[in-house]
């Protein structure tokens, strides 16, 4: 609780971690055996040197891995002892030679946790600024230790500073996705932070969140376990009063009263998706994701989204589904409404969770008196037969018959299975039986591959005349599937 307060006055991570090094118990222990060890010993009694150093220096796989940290406590002690006889050009060429690339020996994650805390850069090349490096360098608690005893609990300090700072990093994935799992969290662009209704929600209870008792982790666990059905079962200060709730957001937010709370909630999470859409998942951004889905290239795709927003986590299908929904939105010229693409599950960060589940269409989307069903998929050959042969028309048929009967699907695959694009076309010419009293006498599913929809996106900028290709091209009297769409379909989208 202490660093989070601490963490809170600040906003810095780094210096919190740092003072939380300063104040802990294992810094305390290093104090007072280097203390102990320098009244009957000096440095230069090497083995019960070497026996405080694994004492103060803790390392989960033992003494072999800490030989390395101990030899690179001498090399820096070394620099330390000639700080104030080397010149320049001397200093440069030992931090370079002895110390640039040691991160690993006192187990640093990253390089740059290393580089920075004693060098202030990610980078030490003959290009970098020397001068500053070193007077920073020597500035720094560890090598302005005013004593041999000072130095060893300012090494200690370091090791244990860039140590934590790995064990950040190393949990920061697994503390993501469980926080994620809340649904309460957004995270975009780098940063963390409540979705707005729940901002509301604990911002007048927030310093009671920092008092509440801890308890032990067993006796904790039983506690969540048992108030299952109410937050306000946890503690007393968590119960919800719906309309006490809306009058806070009510104050900045006053169409809250009209809309009613989980209405306003929509439009906001409809707001933030089009800011996503307009921002992250362009025209131009869809196509670099789809010329990298078929092929299936997974990596680069997770790397692109990363770069333009946040870690991605979910599967490569459930995002194919989703982009194919927002490209409907670019190609009908944004007539469609963006809401139709959060009916399908959204984490807080407006990022599909899962794939689509089964008994209708992946996505629907609805333009003027028009449904258009979007059906994808990445599977080939006798997967695509098994999967999508059946579903996909049932689909189809049981939105004619239930929803409108002016609706078509968009079948979208990585690469079309000639024998499901013959199946698939018979339904435009032969009855789909839905039940023994309901069936649909033809339906239109116009098959679409990978490189079709990047030719929509790149030349289709006319909504109207694209749904006239779509309607001719689908009226064709050819009834061979797959000749119908090597001749017809795909040469019109190419």
């Amino acid at each position: 609780m202490h660093n989070i307060r601490t963490y809170k006055r600040s906003s810095d991570y780094k210096k919190t971690t740092y003072q939380s090094v300063l104040n802990a118990d294992n810094t305390r222990f290093a104090v007072e055996n280097t203390t102990l060890f320098f009244v009957n010993h000096s440095i230069s009694d090497k083995k019960e040197l070497k026996e405080l150093l694994y004492a103060i220096l803790p390392h989960g796989k033992g003494k072999t891995f800490k030989n390395k940290t101990i030899a690179l406590f001498h090399d820096i002690y070394s620099y330390w002892l000639n700080k104030n006889t080397w010149n320049e050009t001397q200093k440069r060429k030992f931090i370079q030679d002895k110390l640039k690339a040691r991160h690993k020996d006192i187990s640093s994650k990253k390089p740059s946790y290393y580089l920075e805390s004693l060098f202030d850069t990610t980078a030490l090349n003959n290009s970098s600024d020397w001068e500053k490096i070193i007077n920073f360098f020597e500035n720094t608690p560890l090598i302005s230790s005013e004593n041999e005893e000072s130095f060893i609990v300012n090494f200690h300090v370091l090791y244990m500073f860039i140590k934590k700072l790995s064990l950040c990093e190393e949990y920061r994935d697994l503390n993501t996705r469980h926080l994620k799992l809340l649904d309460i969290f957004v995270f975009e662009y780098g940063k963390l932070k409540l979705d707005l209704v729940f901002w509301y929600l604990f911002k007048p209870v927030k310093n009671d969140l920092l008092k509440a008792k801890l308890l032990p982790q067993n006796e904790y666990r039983t506690k969540l376990e048992a108030s299952q059905n109410n937050i306000g079962d946890i503690y007393d200060f968590l119960k919800i009063n719906v309309a006490e709730l809306s009058k806070q957001i009510a104050t900045d937010f006053p169409e809250v009263t009209k809309l009613g709370l989980q209405n306003f909630a929509l439009k906001k999470k409809e707001e933030r998706l089009l800011e996503l859409v307009n921002t992250v998942f362009t025209k131009e951004n869809i196509i670099k994701i789809f010329e990298n889905i078929y092929p299936r290239k997974d990596e680069q795709i997770r790397k692109l989204i990363k770069e333009w927003y946040q870690d991605y986590e979910a599967t490569i299908p459930a995002l194919f589904e989703y982009l194919l929904g927002i490209s409907f939105y670019w190609l009908s010229e944004k007539q469609v409404s963006i809401s139709d693409i959060l009916n399908s599950g959204l984490d807080a960060n407006l990022l599909p969770k899962t794939h689509t589940a089964g008994g209708q269409a992946d996505i629907i989307v609805r333009c003027k008196d028009k449904d258009y069903l979007i059906e994808a998929t990445l599977s080939e050959n006798d997967g695509q037969r098994r999967m999508e042969a059946e579903p996909v028309p049932r689909h189809l048929a049981k939105h004619i018959l239930e929803v409108n009967p002016n609706s078509l699907t968009l079948f979208v695959a990585g690469q079309l299975d000639r024998n499901n694009l013959v199946v698939l076309r018979n339904y435009k010419f032969l009855p789909w039986y839905y039940s023994d009293e309901d069936s649909v006498e033809t339906m239109n599913i116009l098959p679409l591959s990978v490189s079709n929809m990047i030719y929509l996106l790149k030349n289709e900028t006319n909504f109207n005349k694209l749904e006239n290709k779509f309607e001719a091209v689908l009226n064709s009297e050819t009834k061979d599937g797959f000749k119908w769409y090597t001749n017809e379909v795909n040469p019109m989208f190419s």
